[in-house]
């Protein structure tokens, strides 16, 4: 199973200049943690915001949400994935960086959509035997690998 096996719905997507009360309303609508943050020229990414960083912007910078742009609180550090990159490489990603959505994006580098932990857990579900077996132990030290890395001592 592929990246692009797991991608259902378009990815929501925002720019450096809209707003955090607008990224979050975005959210909110759509029922989504994150939004790829596009460059506004070349619609290519360069970013992402999690509605964490909405919620740690507007209060950090003492304004209304309407008056702070995104590109003030997104992280333009991204890792991604590619459409082919199998379930594997995006569970060693995730791990790795403490991750737990991954934007995917083409060699064009555009937004193709987003997998998230949850797509790989009910991939997971529905894949019968020791595939599936072998899938749900990944995730399981996938999940345990992010918990740690949160947790502060």
């Amino acid at each position: 199973m592929k990246a692009q096996d797991l991608v259902h719905r378009k990815a929501r997507t925002c720019f450096g200049d809209t707003s955090l009360a607008e990224a979050a309303a975005i959210m909110l609508e759509h029922d989504i943690g994150i939004l790829p943050v596009l460059e506004s020229m070349t619609g290519k990414l360069c970013g992402v915001i999690t509605d964490r960083d909405v919620a740690m912007g507007g209060l950090t910078q003492g304004l209304p949400l309407e008056n702070i742009p995104v590109r003030h609180c997104c992280s333009r550090n991204v890792h991604f994935c590619r459409p082919d990159e199998d379930l594997g490489a995006l569970l060693l990603k995730m791990r790795m960086y403490g991750l737990r959505r991954l934007p995917v994006v083409g060699l064009d580098e555009h937004i193709h959509g987003i997998v998230t932990l949850d797509d790989i857990a009910s991939a997971a579900l529905a894949l019968e035997g020791l595939p599936g077996e072998l899938l749900k132990k990944d995730l399981a030290e996938t999940y345990g690998a992010i918990s740690r890395q949160h947790v502060k001592a």
